[in-house]
């Protein structure tokens, strides 16, 4: 025995190391097909990977970080700590000028209301606003980076024999605080009026854990909200920390350092993020969600930074989780890397274009970005050129767009214009539009497009996805003569993804063109009974779901309840053993139970499952009980396996056998767990609703189940149970059920013989609200759905206008 279980737990080892360096192995970027690769500036390359069997899509830009000149810079939304909400793209504009241009961006941290950062941020050696506990990525004033977590802030203000702490940077200020102001905070310092404020004005760089320079412009006592007015700097401090300035006099310099402990290098730039998932080469795991994300990382020797952002949240690219990611970027090179606000806001820009596929669809605003910048010599002349694709993997008669790509000597890109740009493809593959979209062929395949511009030239491959499968559903319906049917389908490519393709682009043909029709739209109609196969084509795989056209007549019985044995009983909110089944004489079954008080409403369900054929018109319950207001549906399944209920028309609180009546009709048949109601479907269960029990005791009752069955014509029910309902001497009106209601519900009425009908809705002002029923009417019953989904809470009155009068009742909306 010791052997097995030593061998069992050899095994179980093997197959999670297996299971282990599986997933290593697939999210090396060894395993991903790069699709896009070209130089973006001086030792900055950007690239874009994928991997469709997860599937995966992810943008790299990968930079020297000793490259001369670059640089390494965060932005705050409208340059505010609280400024709301900016693109990326916007972002980039406040960095450049005729000298620098943006490398690469990608968004920031995350971030809380009104668009303040989670965590630290620093720009250009301020500090916008204090740390707290999670980790950050900053960089120093060689743009060095480090990642931290844990820091802390701390502050000092010395010279002129003062030596003061600061207790905070861009905060309310409170008893006894100096806490200081820089321009991110806004117009003014928002202090109220008891204590000293200090404008100061700027005499030497700024930059974290190094003291700045400062010359006092202004002092204000006692004022508070002290507007900024060119200066750089307020000190704003209250109580016991404004003592410490009383000799302080206009033209005194001051000397203020701000810290970002526990680092000690001057820090110029930093953001927050949430989670370092790659340290020192070891991947950690901390956010196992898949999720489109945003990362930036470098290698251990400092010298290679990397910007990543992984796509997710749509057919083309799931996501990753953070570890996924260490994975990838480990393969790559980097040593650390941190994960900042992905989700939704994930967004990488190079130079002037967004890359990636955001979530949203739409470049999302955000808090702050991170840039990557370099000199700009401003030659501008084209150098060379890159073809890209927006998809170079393209499903067969779909389209991309092609984008032609100049370069100048600082590999500074702009798209060439179309009219300018010749493209050449081999006709087996496609053809390019005058406005530059490449629109597949019908036939699978692989090539290259080519791009001429003047003397330079540029290529890119370009493979065309043939039909892997097409699934039509369901895959057996049944029909009447009167009934048309179009079938749902899917269309996979040859690497197993869903493709959109329109209903009128797919081939429509059925087996036998006597027993049925079918359009272009994939619209089917019978014209004979029988069977008959659907078939559905495109390229040059099918699929045929089978279509049976019945003319069945009649009242048939589905189930007479004479064996207790056939029935299973489960329950919601109620005990089992408060059920009890007893077979009665003349095949009867009676449902008896015993409650306590619940302010839910009980739930009885006799299981048993029965195949329906065909398409019947009415399905029927002959049932009685104690007179209790018992609500009794039927639950049914199609092959699909979805889930519907046919809900009656009013309360099984007759004593004596009596015939109730469910319409297979789409407003009348709930989903359960679908909405797609096709034939032909199975009976599952009896569901019998037992009224909330508000009662200080126990309720007892029964109900009495005789026979469930279909109609297959216009009339709801023909059987001998039938003639123990004799038609109505008089005109009868019905409470409509559910009452109260929201937003529907139904009406019903019988006559005694044809008659000129007209059913109405008022409100309480007896103004008409809605017209149920005009016309004339043979003798039978009647039921009606009302919907109220427009109107208002209230009470209503419904009046039924025959040739023998009127009547009238009245029911509660309570939304």
């Amino acid at each position: 025995m010791k052997r097995i279980v030593t061998i069992t737990a050899a095994l179980l080892f093997l197959i999670l190391n297996f299971r282990t360096e599986a997933q290593e192995t697939q999210y090396k970027a060894q395993s991903f097909d790069t699709l896009f690769h070209t130089q973006i500036g001086e030792g900055a390359f950007y690239t874009e990977y994928e991997n469709q069997s997860v599937p995966l899509k992810i943008q790299m830009v990968k930079f020297n970080l000793n490259q001369s000149g670059l640089e390494i810079r965060t932005v705050a939304a409208n340059n505010l700590l609280a400024g709301g909400y900016e693109k990326t793209s916007d972002m980039k504009s406040k960095l450049e000028d005729e000298n620098t241009f943006v490398v690469a961006g990608v968004n920031g941290d995350f971030y809380a209301a009104g668009g303040v950062p989670t965590n630290v941020q620093i720009v250009d050696g301020e500090m916008l606003r204090a740390p707290i506990s999670r980790d950050i990525i900053a960089f120093d004033s060689t743009f060095k980076p480090w990642i931290a977590k844990n820091t802390s802030f701390s502050g000092q203000v010395t010279g002129n024999g003062i030596s003061v702490n600061i207790n905070n940077i861009n905060a309310s200020r409170g008893a006894n605080q100096l806490i200081a102001y820089n321009t991110f905070s806004g117009n003014k310092t928002g202090a109220n009026a008891y204590g000293t404020e200090i404008g100061l004005k700027v005499l030497s760089e700024v930059s974290v854990n190094r003291p700045a320079q400062y010359v006092v412009t202004r002092i204000e006592k006692n004022k508070g909200d002290m507007s900024f007015n060119g200066d750089n700097l307020i000190l704003s401090a209250h109580g016991t920390a404004a003592n410490n300035f009383d000799g302080l006099a206009v033209d005194d310099t001051l000397s203020v350092q701000l810290n970002l402990n526990p680092f000690t290098n001057a820090i110029l730039e930093a953001v927050g993020g949430n989670g370092q998932f790659l340290k020192n080469g070891e991947v950690i795991e901390t956010w196992a969600e898949w999720h489109p994300r945003t990362a930036i990382g470098f290698s251990q020797d400092t010298t290679t930074g990397y910007f990543m952002v992984v796509d997710g949240r749509q057919s083309a690219s799931r996501g990753m989780t953070t570890g996924q990611m260490g994975i990838f970027m480990k393969s790559l090179g980097a040593s650390d890397a941190i994960n900042l606000d992905g989700g939704g806001s994930s967004t990488m820009l190079v130079q002037d274009e967004v890359v990636n596929n955001p979530s949203d669809g739409i470049e999302r605003s955000v808090a702050n970005a991170v840039f990557v910048t370099l000199p700009y010599s401003g030659t501008g002349e084209v150098e060379r050129v890159k073809l890209r694709t927006n998809n170079p993997k393209v499903f067969m008669n779909k389209s991309t767009t092609l984008k032609a790509l100049g370069f100048d000597s600082n590999h500074k890109f702009k798209q060439l214009p179309i009219s300018e740009v010749d493209f050449n493809v081999g006709e087996s593959l496609g053809i390019v539009s005058s406005n530059g979209v490449f629109n597949a062929s019908m036939e699978a395949g692989s090539g290259y497009i080519y791009l001429s511009y003047g003397s330079f030239e540029d290529s890119t491959k370009i493979t065309i996805l043939g039909v892997g499968e097409i699934k039509l559903s369901p895959k057996n319906v049944s029909l009447d003569m009167t009934m048309e049917f179009s079938p749902s389908y899917l269309v996979y490519d040859e690497l197993g993804h869903e493709q959109s393709v329109p209903r009128n682009e797919i081939n429509w043909s059925v087996t036998n063109s006597e027993l049925g029709t079918i359009d272009s739209a994939g619209k089917y109609k019978a014209t004979g009974v029988g069977n008959n196969g659907v078939i559905a084509t495109y390229g040059n795989i099918s699929d045929t779901t089978w279509a049976v056209v019945y003319n069945t007549e009649g009242y048939h019985i589905v189930n007479d309840f004479s064996k207790l044995d056939d029935w299973a009983i489960t329950t919601e909110h109620l005990p089992v053993d408060s059920v009890k089944l007893t077979q009665l004489e003349n095949e009867v079954i009676e449902v008896s139970f015993r409650y306590p008080p619940n302010n839910k409403e009980p739930h009885i369900f006799l299981n048993h499952k029965s195949k329906i054929e065909g398409v019947p018109k009415f399905a029927n319950i002959v049932s009685a009980s104690d007179g209790g207001n018992y609500v009794v549906t039927l639950d049914i399944e199609t092959e699909t396996r979805d889930r519907f209920r046919m809900n009656p028309t009013r309360y099984a609180s007759f004593t004596e056998p009596e015939v109730m009546h469910y319409t297979f009709k789409k407003g009348e048949v709930s989903g359960l767990n679908s909405t797609n109601f096709y034939f032909p479907f199975n009976f599952e269960s009896v569901n019998i609703r037992l009224p909330k029990n508000t009662t200080n005791g126990n309720i007892e009752g029964y109900i009495r189940l005789y026979e469930v069955g279909v109609s297959y014509g216009d009339t709801p029910v023909s059987n001998e149970k039938e003639s123990q309902l004799v038609l109505p001497q008089n005109v009868n009106l019905n409470q409509n059920y559910p009452n109260p209601f929201n937003p529907t519900t139904n009406i019903s009425f019988s006559l005694p013989k044809s008659s000129n009908v007209e059913l109405k809705v008022f409100d309480l002002l007896g103004r008409e609200v809605q017209v149920l029923v005009n016309e004339r009417l043979s003798s039978g019953g009647y039921h009606y759905t009302f919907d109220a989904s427009a109107l208002s809470s209230g009470v209503y009155f419904y009046q039924l206008k025959t040739d023998a009068g009127l009547l009238s009742k009245k029911m509660t909306l309570i939304k």
